[in-house]
């Protein structure tokens, strides 16, 4: 994933929280496009293996939480 993809990624994300109604969904939006905005700041300061092992974790723990 590059730095692009994932600040389109986290654009989209916000424009879904405008227009979602409960506002805790609006919350978890907000806050992926956060995780995505960072990961596109890691992305363009780290090495392609460093960005897949530091998302692999990322959606583990999600993973995890959501189980």
């Amino acid at each position: 994933m590059t730095p692009k993809f994932l600040r389109q990624e986290a654009t989209h994300l916000r424009g879904m929280a405008d227009v979602t109604g409960p506002k805790t969904l609006k919350l978890k939006l907000l806050a992926l496009a956060e995780d995505y905005e960072a990961l596109a700041n890691a992305a363009e300061k780290s090495t392609a293996h460093e960005i897949i092992v530091r998302a692999a974790k990322k959606i583990a723990k999600e993973l995890k939480q959501a189980a």
